[in-house]
């Protein structure tokens, strides 16, 4: 590192003095150098100009740091050199795993919702199917008591209409227990 600005040490946790001169390899973690230094001999090699790529840094405090890395190669002082702007990913990472979860979140509430209103839906359509057979039973009965109604009727109108008949003396006469039983029909 030739020179840092006062985001870098922001980031990083070191001072601008501290990180001139230090090697990359620093802020990255162990199970990446051999790769970084495979790409960076490849990459001035192919003559390649530009990339960019994601990684993790490792901050002075030893915690790790998601960045993207926009590198170019430059000439600097009669040397080819890899001019790296470095953009802290962390909180927009985070953000975005966060987003996810609630995505994820409201898609399983979507479907739980979904099964509630199916089965409330299932139950409204057994109520409704009760309701009509309770119509009919409530139908059934009226037409019940509607025909017994008549069928009692019709003998009754029979016996109150001898009855009156014999109370009138019409069949003979009455003996007097046997009016006050005919008065009680």
């Amino acid at each position: 590192i030739i020179d840092a600005n006062k985001q870098a040490e922001l980031a990083y946790g070191y001072t601008r003095e501290d990180m001139i001169g230090m090697s990359l390899l620093q802020m990255v973690p162990k199970e990446q150098h051999i790769s970084i230094l495979r790409n960076t001999k490849r990459i001035a090699k192919e003559g390649v100009i530009h990339f960019s790529r994601e990684r993790t840094h490792i901050r002075k405090d030893g915690t790790p740091m998601q960045v993207s890395i926009s590198a170019s190669l430059i000439e600097y002082g009669g040397r080819k050199i890899f001019q790296d702007i470095v953009r802290d990913e962390t909180e927009r990472i985070k953000a975005e795993g966060a987003l996810k979860s609630l995505s994820e979140e409201l898609a399983q509430a979507n479907i739980e919702l979904q099964q509630e209103i199916t089965e409330r839906q299932r139950v409204e359509e057994e109520l409704r199917q009760a309701n009509v057979r309770l119509g009919e039973l409530d139908r059934l009965k009226s037409m019940f008591i509607a025909t017994m109604s008549h069928e009692l009727r019709t003998p009754l109108n029979s016996i109150i209409g001898f009855t009156g008949i014999m109370l009138m003396g019409m069949t003979g006469e009455l003996a007097g227990e046997q009016r006050k039983q005919l008065t009680m029909v």
